[in-house]
């Protein structure tokens, strides 16, 4: 069911007032990577996707703001519309960096080509369309910009326990002429449990909910996704993990999505640290496969 457009202003204003990641100390600091997956998204033609995210985050208390400025280089036969709004990247963080799910359509996108709206054809992650009778493209520029605020719920250091509540926001500064993403506004709203044991086992369990923006001629809906993981602290510095990811497509009768990840994330001095993951897919809404790695620095 669709919200209406008052309700969707003041959701993503309530959760931009109270809510993203809890970190063990406050400051500044930046953070870039990059995320490719390939996959054919229930088609005929793969579609090859390169994301790479600079990100600044500040830490406030139980606050934090991250501002996510990404380039997007996408390659395919033009039916598959870039990343949006991120979904956290698993509960354990071994995600990618895009996260937020593409979109299959009939027709090529793109500049000098055909307009969706036209012929209605454009349908959701991981939907059948005409791929295969469409020539190969690369289009690449800036992708939409995401601002998020997380707040820290609890962190309880005797139980292990902790709990977060994100909010998020995508403008659409991704060029939908060129399929770089759908030119309209998406809402986020997410929560993270963790529980870690003194043994050093993590285990994470991620819920959202994602409102879309529907372009003209195209009537997306709402989506519910979601990740369980579990972690091992191999040392004060380093984790490794896996988790399961799943979103409900964006269309009535598309693809939904499910992918399984495995990351290692390691503290290389006391203000940096470096994330890396490999990701399979488990379903036609899903990339075959992807990976990448995320520096991130403190100052």
């Amino acid at each position: 069911m669709r919200c209406p457009k008052a309700a969707v202003y003041l959701f993503a204003a309530l959760t931009l007032t109270c809510s993203t990641f809890s970190l063990a100390a406050d400051g500044f600091s930046l953070s870039a990577g990059a995320d490719y997956t390939t996959g054919k998204y229930g088609g005929t033609t793969s579609t090859d996707i390169w994301y790479v995210p600079f990100v600044g985050r500040y830490d406030s208390g139980p606050f934090i703001f991250k501002l996510t400025v990404p380039y997007l280089r996408i390659t395919g036969p033009g039916n598959v519309v870039g990343p949006g709004i991120a979904g956290g990247g698993g509960a354990g963080g071994g995600g990618g960096g895009g996260g937020g799910g593409v979109f299959a359509c009939g027709e090529d996108r793109r500049r000098g080509a055909s307009k969706p709206e036209d012929s209605g054809s454009c349908t959701g992650s991981g939907a059948t369309g005409t791929a295969a009778s469409i020539a190969r493209r690369t289009e690449s520029g800036l992708g939409d910009v995401i601002a998020a605020l997380t707040y820290n719920v609890f962190d309880l250091p005797s139980s292990g326990l902790a709990f977060d509540v994100t909010g998020k926001i995508k403008f659409p500064t991704a060029s939908s002429s060129r399929g770089l993403g759908t030119g309209k506004t998406d809402y986020a709203v997410q929560t993270d449990l963790s529980k870690e044991s003194s043994g050093g086992l993590i285990l994470n369990v991620t819920a959202g909910y994602r409102i879309l923006g529907d372009p003209e001629g195209i009537d997306f809906r709402n989506v519910v996704y979601g990740a369980v993981g579990a972690g091992y602290r191999v040392s004060a510095a380093s984790t490794v993990g896996v988790d399961l990811t799943a979103a409900q497509s964006a269309v009535s009768g598309g693809r939904d999505m499910r992918d399984v990840s495995i990351y290692y994330t390691s503290k290389i001095s006391k203000i940096s640290r470096v994330n890396l993951y490999v990701l399979k897919g488990l379903a036609d809404g899903s990339p075959n496969w992807g990976g990448g790695f995320t520096y991130r620095h403190g100052f």
